[in-house]
């Protein structure tokens, strides 16, 4: 049944069954472009994906060869071109996506109800129709010349790096804190704190004070000239 998965993708996702009863293989993404479209626009959005022989590939790896991509959707039919898109600056790197012709539409269609969600070198493709390759399309679209989705996670893993270093780092302070701190505990377990060595000091010093008046007194009295005894 084609087109099942399709529908049940867009209840599951909440979108508007409407999408489906226009054409069975409008996916959200591109359904999502309506409210963008003039009425004219829409009209020939769905017009072209009624009778296109084309597909959108995504998510392929980028080192995935050329010969590796035919042999896998040559088994739904016949294929009459294959497009990788490449990194705008840099047009020999391929950029994780592609678009591929058949024969026919209904070749299409089966390609995107038998592909679509199947894992293809370690990743889940997405496969969907398309309203047909222009030029420039093969173009990544972000600043880098990669594709926008590529660049901004690349931007998050890298901000996810970030704070990862900084809660590395608040670690090692953290512990290094603790450390000082038991050290300090050792030091006061080990010598008493600041008060207890001034109040041992002060008895000390009362100590040796009585210790000097109590020699002196001894003294005096050995000096102290003795009675005549008659």
């Amino acid at each position: 049944l084609f087109g099942f998965g399709m529908a049940a993708g867009l209840y599951k996702y909440g979108e508007d069954r409407e999408a489906y009863q226009v054409y069975p293989y409008m996916d959200p993404y591109l359904y999502s472009h309506r409210a963008k479209s003039s009425e004219q626009q829409w009209n020939d959005t769905v017009k072209q994906l009624s009778n296109s022989a084309w597909i959108y590939i995504g998510n392929l790896q980028y080192h995935t060869p050329e010969h590796t991509v035919l042999a896998y959707f040559n088994i739904i039919g016949p294929i009459q071109q294959l497009i990788f898109g490449v990194n705008r600056e840099d047009p020999k790197q391929k950029i994780g996506f592609a678009f591929v012709e058949y024969d026919s539409h209904r070749t299409a269609c089966m390609a995107v109800d038998c592909l679509r969600g199947t894992e293809l070198d370690g990743r889940q493709l997405t496969v969907q129709v398309d309203v047909g390759f222009e030029e420039g399309r093969q173009f990544g679209r972000g600043q880098s010349g990669h594709q926008k989705r590529m660049e901004k996670e690349r931007e998050l893993k890298q901000y996810e790096r970030q704070l990862f270093a900084q809660k590395r780092e608040q670690k090692q302070l953290k512990r290094k804190v603790d450390e000082v701190a038991d050290m300090l505990q050792s030091a006061e377990f080990h010598f008493g704190s600041d008060d207890e060595n001034e109040k041992e000091e002060q008895e000390e010093e009362e100590e040796v004070s009585e210790n000097e008046e109590a020699v002196e007194n001894n003294q005096n009295i050995d000096d102290a000239p003795s009675a005549d005894v008659d």
